[in-house]
C-alpha cells in the first residue's frame, strides 16, 4: 500500500500559522473578556452515570428516595472532585476558586430519562 497516506503538515496551513503566532494574544482576550462566564475553554473532563432514584430494602422492597436539588448535587460533586486535585498536586487551590467563581463551571447534572418500574429494557 505504498503511497496512500500523505503526510498533512498542518503547520503549512494559515489557521496554524496563525494560531502559532498569536496564541499568546488570545490567551491574554480570552482571561480577559470570557473566562469568567466561560470558564478555561478547553478544560471539559466529563462522566456519564447511571443513577437509581431510591434502592431495594431487606424485604426486597423498592424504596425511593426523596427528590435531589440538582444544582447543589453538582456543585458538591464539583468541590469534592476539585478538593481531591488539590490533594494529588494536580490543581492549586487558586485555581480552584477561579473555577468556582466562574458562571459555568462545567459540573453540571443533567436528568434525561427516566425509567418507569417495571420497563422491560
Amino acid at each position: 500500500m505504498a503511497g496512500v497516506y500523505r503526510p498533512r503538515h498542518p503547520e503549512r496551513t494559515v489557521l496554524y500559522r496563525v494560531l502559532f503566532h498569536h496564541f499568546d494574544r488570545f490567551l491574554i482576550e480570552y482571561e480577559s473578556r470570557f473566562e469568567r462566564e466561560y470558564g478555561f475553554f478547553w478544560f471539559h473532563p466529563h462522566l456519564h452515570f447511571l443513577v437509581t432514584e431510591g434502592g431495594v430494602d431487606a424485604a426486597g422492597v423498592f424504596q425511593k428516595i426523596p427528590q435531589i436539588d440538582d444544582s447543589r448535587l453538582a456543585e458538591i460533586f464539583a468541590r469534592e472532585v476539585l478538593a481531591m486535585l488539590v490533594r494529588k498536586e494536580l490543581l492549586s487551590p487558586e485555581w480552584t476558586e477561579r473555577i468556582l467563581s466562574w458562571r459555568y463551571t462545567g459540573f453540571v447534572l443533567v436528568r434525561t430519562r427516566l425509567c418507569n418500574l417495571g420497563e422491560g429494557r
